[in-house]
């Protein structure tokens, strides 16, 4: 039987990796659009590289194993939305590892 806290922390991973997967989809959005300023698309871009990659090879781990968790349809579809952009070198390389 699980405690309460237990749900309570299963409850806020749920929450949380649906928040990233939607947070991540909007980014690839403003990335995508090229009616969105250039400042907005390059923040975008910066954000969505910055949840992609780091040079901490710890957190690069921790990365490329949350992006291989996504559902393949989200993952598809952020490839799909920066794939003019420099970030998709970033997304392509996670799931060849």
């Amino acid at each position: 039987m699980l405690t309460l806290f237990q749900v309570h922390a299963y409850r806020n991973d749920t929450t949380n990796v649906l928040f990233q997967v939607e947070l991540l989809k909007q980014l690839s959005d403003i990335l995508k659009h090229g009616g969105n300023s250039q400042v907005a698309r390059m923040q975008a871009g910066i954000q969505l590289k910055n949840a992609l990659y780091s040079k901490d090879q710890t957190l690069r781990v921790q990365y490329i194993t949350r992006w291989l968790s996504f559902p393949e349809d989200v993952r598809i579809y952020i490839k799909k939305n920066v794939s003019n952009s420099q970030i998709v070198k970033v997304v392509i390389l996670k799931e060849r590892v």
